[in-house]
């Protein structure tokens, strides 16, 4: 673990839950804030992207229509990460920091190949944006990154079931097989679930679905 990945954590616990760094989603609702799954999506993508000064980072998916970029872009570049956040909405993008750039389109494959040829980052996070696309959107995304993507590291969250959809663009064992599969020069070399269920996913006894976190090397 670098020492920025230790940094990063404990900046994610000082402001994770707290009116001064609002997050878009903070578990809250259902009685999680720091015990929930997007603080658990947050910490596991720091470790597994294990960042250092030197690193670039493409965020996919890091807009916010309220607050121009969401929480996890706003804690890596106060820590002095270099990035680009891709989104389609980014409001009116306030106070967006010197060490990020934006980059405006729909990550569909033509256009995230061409936002990783131009900024070339050594690292890649899609975090909890492949439930919210549909199955070719999510194959284009990973077909972009072989196409395209020259770095070490891409890490991805999401919730997932293992055989149900419990809506339409929701990965499946085979709809995320197929997707990650358009990867030939990355493999896979971390894949954990969360030890907390996605914070809408119970109802009374049953347990239905449950975010995960995939890293692929190169």
């Amino acid at each position: 673990m670098t020492s920025l990945t230790a940094r990063l954590k404990r900046e994610l616990w000082r402001r994770f839950g707290t009116r001064d760094y609002p997050a878009e989603w903070d578990g809250l609702v259902y009685g999680g804030g720091k015990i929930s799954q997007r603080f658990w999506e947050y910490f596991k993508a720091i470790e597994l992207l294990d960042l250092s000064r030197e690193s670039r980072l493409l965020d996919i998916g890091g807009g916010s229509p309220v607050t121009g970029l969401s929480f996890f872009p706003r804690l890596l570049a106060a820590m002095g990460v270099q990035m680009a956040v891709m989104d389609i909405n980014f409001g009116d993008a306030p106070d967006v920091p010197d060490n990020v750039t934006l980059l405006h389109g729909l990550a569909d494959r033509p256009n995230l190949a061409a936002a990783i040829r131009s900024f070339n980052p050594t690292h890649i996070a899609c975090l909890s944006v492949l439930e919210h696309a549909s199955d070719e959107q999510q194959i284009g995304i990973f077909e972009a990154v072989e196409e395209a993507f020259l770095g070490t590291c891409l890490v991805v969250t999401l919730e997932f079931h293992e055989t149900i959809r419990y809506w339409e663009q929701m990965p499946t064992t085979g709809s995320l097989s197929r997707a990650v599969s358009r990867l030939t020069r990355f493999y896979l070399n971390d894949i954990e679930s969360s030890p907390v269920l996605a914070v809408n996913a119970v109802d009374g006894d049953k347990r239905m679905w449950r975010p995960l976190a995939l890293r692929f090397l190169a």
